[in-house]
């Protein structure tokens, strides 16, 4: 009876028992020791919670999925390798440092070189030697948890120069933050020099355009140079949002020139002309006045000149009044207020007249070049309190509100102008 309950037990614990090879990756940390450990690792049954010593690196995780297909490992890159064993059976953690010598020592399995390999490299890398000792399906990701940090060299018209120890991938648009474009220094030719090639990089398409592709990642050993400001350049002034002066590349045009100081198109509520200033001699100036709709809009490149050392950009003011007439008690021209609705500007010009017809009420604005007129029942804003009437007016909108031509103001009104009436129709008939 003995035996029989002994063969039961073994019968149902069976299996509940992982494979053996696999449970052999399940090192007991106190194993690793010495010159072979300088990495930390775990491992987890599937569904727990991540070691809580991968969790603060969580945020800056680069996977074999991203686009560093050019970032190389080497010493003093942290990784992470995550294993999902069977069909979710069991899921392994480890983390590691890659040492001095470019390897890491995996558990059970030994020294294992990634120096100079890429993301991908170093993947199929691991799991070709995990798979020279087990024969389990697996699958295997890694990640780098932390990267390696670097040294690069800043110097020309910077406000700090000299050697920089960063993370390896920084970008250059977060390298010249640290060491800052001094005054006198370009924006538009930042060189970086690579292993006996130079690279050209323009700040003002990173920062000012948004073009991520030209933020080059740093790499060891760079040599970031920041020469003097190019002679060229454009002043761009008025109703823009980054007025100043541009440094300007070769056969730059006027455009360019308005996307850096900020001025995105026809419809960005700024101005739509602009002029330009140029000189042709000493004291001798030519300007140019400028429909910005027709170019930006009307796709007329014929303005969109290409621009000379010393223009200068003027945007002109937007037109800032909205005018109120009619039968308003005190109609004229009121300052624009941005979110002010027509309810408001009919106020500001002390209340309709008790004979306005204000189911007639129209509101004139230019659109695309083009005016356009919306007819409002204002009765239904003032009286009923629909405010989804209530339109939103802009800059140099036109509120007419129109008298009611059968308007009396008392029953004596009313009586003479029947009167009135009725003396010229039989003056009209007698006759």
């Amino acid at each position: 009876m003995r035996v029989l309950s002994i063969l039961i037990i073994i019968c149902l614990v069976l299996p509940m028992t992982p494979n053996m090879a696999v449970a052999q990756l399940l090192l007991n940390p106190t194993e690793v020791s010495g010159a072979n450990a300088p990495q930390s690792y775990s491992a987890k049954p599937a569904g727990q919670t991540p070691p809580s010593a991968s969790k603060s690196l969580s945020s800056n995780y680069i996977s074999q999925g991203s686009i560093l297909d050019w970032y190389k490992l080497g010493p003093g890159d942290q990784l992470e390798v995550h294993l999902i064993v069977d069909d979710n059976a069991l899921a392994l953690d480890y983390q590691f440092v890659i040492n001095p010598e470019g390897k890491i020592f995996f558990p059970n399995i030994g020294e294992i070189y990634l120096i100079n390999l890429s993301i991908k490299q170093a993947k199929a890398e691991l799991t070709n030697e995990i798979k020279k000792k087990y024969k389990e399906r697996f699958d295997l990701s890694l990640m780098i948890s932390l990267p390696k940090m670097i040294k690069i060299y800043v110097t020309g018209q910077v406000s700090e120069p000299g050697l920089k120890v960063i993370y390896d991938g920084t970008k250059i648009s977060d390298v010249m933050k640290i060491a800052g474009v001094a005054a006198g220094g370009s924006n538009r030719k930042v060189f970086v020099k690579r292993n006996g090639k130079i690279l050209k990089v323009d700040l003002y398409k990173i920062l000012l355009k948004g073009n991520i592709d030209a933020d080059i990642n740093v790499q060891m050993g760079d040599v970031i140079e920041v020469p003097p400001i190019g002679s060229a350049r454009v002043t761009v002034m008025g109703e823009v949002p980054r007025p100043g002066q541009y440094e300007l590349q070769d056969d730059e045009r006027l455009k360019d020139a308005l996307a850096m100081a900020g001025y995105v198109g026809a419809n960005s509520a700024l101005s739509e002309v602009a002029y330009l200033r140029r000189k042709q001699g000493e004291d001798d100036f030519d300007n140019y006045k400028l429909n910005l709709y027709s170019m930006f809009e009307g796709k007329d490149e014929s303005l969109n000149y290409v621009l000379e050392d010393g223009d200068i950009i003027l945007v002109p003011a937007i037109k800032a009044y909205v005018y109120v007439y009619g039968d308003v008690n005190q109609g004229g021209r009121f300052d624009y207020q941005p979110g002010q609705r027509l309810s408001d500007y009919i106020n500001m010009a002390a209340g309709p007249l008790a004979k306005a017809n204000l189911s007639g009420v129209t509101v004139t604005r230019q659109e695309n070049g083009e005016p356009q007129v919306y007819h409002i029942d204002v009765s239904k804003i003032l009286k009923r309190g629909i405010a989804d009437k209530d339109i939103e007016i802009m800059a140099g909108d036109v509120i007419n509100v129109p008298g009611n031509f059968f308007y009396f103001s008392d029953f004596g009104s009313f009586a003479n102008t029947i009167l009135l009436a009725l003396t010229l129709y039989t003056t009209v008939v007698g006759r």
